[in-house]
């Protein structure tokens, strides 16, 4: 498991036990994707085999619009729930036709040749007129695709629809791609014209992934009551499931995946009778599972809480889910995701309703970091699920008063285990508290409480002589007391001796510049945990040091130093993007893009 890259909410973390092989034994992440200081929109799931991929829209948080979607980023994973960041697999250029943007990959098996996977995407230019290019890879480890030369693939009849080369923002966006009755498909977001603008469904097909035919418009939209037939039918997706066919999308300016259900693939479509299937997640990808089951992915955009030290910027996440559709009815609906239920049958009282915990809401709610490993931690004190759980809100906070308990499932001390470690956080209430149980007799072998704050530090028990022993892990939070809640992540066993409690950490982060795009003058904010000589570096994209920014030694907090846009000798430097880096006591700990435009 490869959790090296995760950057938190508010730094890098950069602790690891000392020595010696561990194994995770419980982590409290929820069903999220997460790329730290990016946005993550449109995307495929796709699975090799072994394990999913997922590639999607990659722009920067902080960058307001789309001008930062530039390159189709890449995570993968075994679970859903824990996932590795690799290197983005496409960028736009350097053709004009898709300079400004990549966006909304399709990616399939070539038909007649499983070995190469092939990826339909929208490509924009610097007027935001958007096409469909090609690419291809025949890496199976999907890391790096390569544009046909005869791009761009296809464009719609400017005569029919509202698209013209030249004309701003000409939609053409979002294909989904499907192999039925011998052809190849192809649906896009089009615009109709027909004395209103109209979003609509282009439909092609094609014997050969070349040449493509214009079929009409799948589905248009007939809100005409509403006065919004203008929206845009957004990230469409079809399947066939029982006989019928349902079309899930995201109307252009409204929140949420919505659905409509027809008995042909090829009409029948009424947009006026759609129905909400996710109030608050946009562009679903629905894959198969199973014949029953589809994974339900879609991205979430969420403003940071007003206590948090990045109120005013987006946070964009990626949530699974799974889809069913009901025996009677037929009608799709989603079964969220409970990371807990595998590992912790035993969970009662309220003080867990939130479990587990997503990012680090002690901060968000104006606190002090959690210092979590991850995207989520356990807490009975903190009443966020996460975006799409439907539990809570960002920094929302349960306080001192709620109780509960939980316990996990029984496992066993295995040969070679010497110690157990986790991070331990919360009030100092003596009825608070995280412990090892021996199973046959219930008997607490090791507890600990909290040391007054949602800071969670590292705790080490000596495991020796213990090999073979059923246990369990009991979290109990019995107190209505002020001081009363604990807080847990990352429980450990380890093959290694028992070292110092009180283990190195070294967090920074950047946080957005503000403006940026900007000309000429940037403010790059940055938060450090401890006090270090701290430098900012700013490169160009092709690696060269055009500036270095000495704060000279600070304390811990947040700080603040100012760019003009010019360089060493002081010179005005070019418009476009650059990339700042932090370094603290010479160590590079955080790196965030920003732009340039005179």
């Amino acid at each position: 498991m490869n959790r090296g890259w995760y950057i938190g909410l508010v730094g890098v973390l950069l602790w690891l036990p000392a020595v010696g092989h561990s194994q995770l034994l419980f982590d409290f992440e929820g069903p999220y994707l997460v790329d730290p200081g990016h946005t993550i929109k449109d995307h495929e799931m796709v699975f090799d085999g072994q394990k999913w991929h997922c590639i999607y829209i990659r722009g920067l948080e902080g960058v307001s619009g789309t001008s930062s979607e530039t390159e189709l980023g890449h995570a993968t994973t075994n679970d859903l729930q824990e996932w590795s960041i690799e290197f983005p697999v496409l960028a736009a250029g350097p053709e004009s036709w898709d300079a400004r943007n990549v966006w909304a990959p399709a990616i399939f098996p070539k038909p007649d040749d499983p070995s190469r996977w092939t990826m339909l995407y929208t490509g924009t230019d610097v007027t935001i007129v958007q096409r469909m290019g090609r690419a291809y890879t025949y890496n199976s480890a999907l890391t790096q695709f390569t544009k046909f030369s005869q791009n761009p693939a296809l464009e719609p009849d400017s005569t029919v629809y509202d698209w013209a080369r030249g004309q701003l923002f000409s939609s053409f966006r979002d294909p989904f791609y499907f192999f039925y009755g011998g052809v190849h498909h192809v649906l896009h977001t089009v615009g109709l014209r027909d004395g209103v603008r109209r979003g609509a469904i282009h439909h092609a097909t094609s014997p050969d992934l070349w040449t493509w035919t214009d079929v009409g418009v799948l589905a248009s939209n007939n809100n005409d009551a509403l006065g919004t037939q203008w929206h845009d039918l957004e990230s469409v997706q079809l399947i066939e499931h029982s006989g019928q066919w349902y079309l899930f999308y995201t109307e252009q300016n409204v929140e949420g995946v919505r659905w409509i259900r027809s008995s042909q693939m090829d009409s029948g479509w009424d947009v006026s009778s759609a129905r909400v299937v996710d109030p608050s997640g946009i562009a679903a990808e629905v894959t198969p599972i199973d014949t029953e089951s589809y994974l339900f992915t879609r991205h979430i955009p969420e403003v940071h809480s007003p206590s948090s030290p990045l109120f005013g910027t987006v946070t964009w996440t990626l949530r699974a889910d799974t889809l069913r559709f009901h025996p009677t009815t037929g009608d799709p609906y989603l079964v969220l995701t409970d990371p807990l239920a595998a590992n912790w049958p035993v969970r009662s009282g309220s003080a867990f309703l939130a479990a587990p915990t997503f990012g680090d809401n002690a901060l968000e709610r104006g606190g002090t970091t959690a210092l979590a490993n991850g995207h989520g931690y356990l807490s009975s004190r903190d009443f966020y699920a996460g975006p799409g759980s439907g539990t809570g809100q960002p920094g929302g906070d349960l306080g001192g008063t709620a109780t509960g308990t939980m316990k996990s499932r029984v496992f066993a001390i295995t040969p070679g285990t010497v110690s157990m470690s986790m991070r331990v956080g919360g009030g100092s209430d003596l009825s608070c508290f995280v412990a090892l149980v021996q199973a046959d007799n219930d008997s607490i072998l090791y507890s600990v409480r909290g040391h007054g704050s949602d800071t969670m530090r590292p705790v080490w028990w000596d495991l020796t002589g213990l090999s073979g022993v059923n246990a369990y892990i009991w979290v109990e939070d019995a107190s209505t007391a002020p001081s009363g809640w604990i807080c847990v992540d990352e429980i450990r066993l380890n093959q290694s001796a028992v070292p110092t409690p009180e283990l190195p950490t070294r967090r920074a982060r950047l946080l957005p510049n503000r403006p940026n795009p900007f000309n000429p003058r940037t403010e790059l904010g940055f938060e450090i945990d401890t006090s270090a000589r701290i430098d900012l570096r700013i490169f160009d994209l092709r690696g060269r040091l055009v500036r270095t920014l000495d704060a000279g030694r600070l304390e811990a907090g947040t700080h603040r130093l100012s760019w003009d846009g010019t360089d060493a000798r002081g010179r005005e430097v070019a418009s476009g993007v650059y990339i700042v880096g932090l370094q603290a006591d010479s160590v590079t700990l955080d790196q965030r893009k920003i732009t340039l435009v005179r």
